[in-house]
């Protein structure tokens, strides 16, 4: 992938930033929570690469693999809460706008084995987004997990998507490249969950 991304950028006449190429891999998934057939959350979860894994456990958790809530703390503020600046990695379009992300809640770190994995809920509606009428109203929204920087690449399991609560009836997922969105010198075409329901 990286090669074809090289070759794409020598025949545009593009010069990459070699820098910016991805540093952090993640695997994430989302479940949308619905309440009263409304969607009200999106819950996600990150499972990082073994490098970043090891380097923030040696940084907040002194290469701990059980964490306690002071060092979940400290990750949170010293690796988590200056994503508010990069919409914290998420896409949300409610119809065909992008959702601010300002609030995130329930914010947890943990270790699996030797990976290092992030949780946390995003309530809908969010401040300066649609509210609960527009929510009310919408049969669908759509919610990307990826980094437009490229410095961490995120990727997604077989079935990343799922849900939780007053699921409507009909409730499904696609996932779809969204050419429209195109990030990177427009070389990176990301892929986005299409959530409808009846």
């Amino acid at each position: 992938m990286r090669r074809l991304l090289c070759l794409s950028a020598v025949l545009a006449g593009i010069t990459l930033n070699i820098s910016a190429h991805p540093h952090v891999f993640i695997s994430a998934r989302a479940e949308v929570e619905f309440t009263d057939d409304v969607p009200t959350a999106v819950h996600t979860r990150w499972e990082f690469d073994d490098f970043f894994s090891r380097m923030i456990l040696l940084d907040f958790a002194g290469g701990s693999s059980s964490l306690n809530s002071r060092q979940i703390a400290d990750i949170r503020s010293g690796a988590f809460d200056n994503l508010s600046h990069y919409n914290y990695f998420l896409h949300i379009l409610v119809d065909g706008q992008e959702v601010p992300i300002t609030e995130v809640r329930d914010f947890h770190a943990e270790v699996d084995g030797r990976t290092l994995v992030y949780s946390f809920r995003v309530p809908l509606p969010q401040p300066d987004g649609p509210d609960a009428a527009v929510l009310r109203g919408v049969r669908e929204i759509v919610v990307g997990v990826y980094d437009d920087s490229y410095y961490s690449y995120f990727d997604y399991p077989q079935q990343p998507v799922s849900f939780r609560g007053d699921v409507p009836a009909g409730t499904r997922s696609e996932t779809r490249e969204r050419p429209d969105r195109r990030y990177y010198f427009n070389l990176i075409v990301p892929e986005m969950f299409h959530i409808r329901w009846d």
